[in-house]
C-alpha cells in the first residue's frame, strides 16, 4: 500500500485540475 501512496496522489491531482478548468471555462463562456 505504501508504494501505491506515490501513484495515488498523482492520479487524484490530475482529475482535480481537469474539472476545475471545465468549471471556469463554462461560466467564462456563458
Amino acid at each position: 500500500m505504501d508504494s501505491s501512496n506515490e501513484p495515488t496522489p498523482t492520479q487524484p491531482i490530475t482529475p482535480v485540475p481537469k474539472p476545475d478548468d471545465r468549471v471556469q471555462i463554462g461560466p467564462l463562456d456563458c
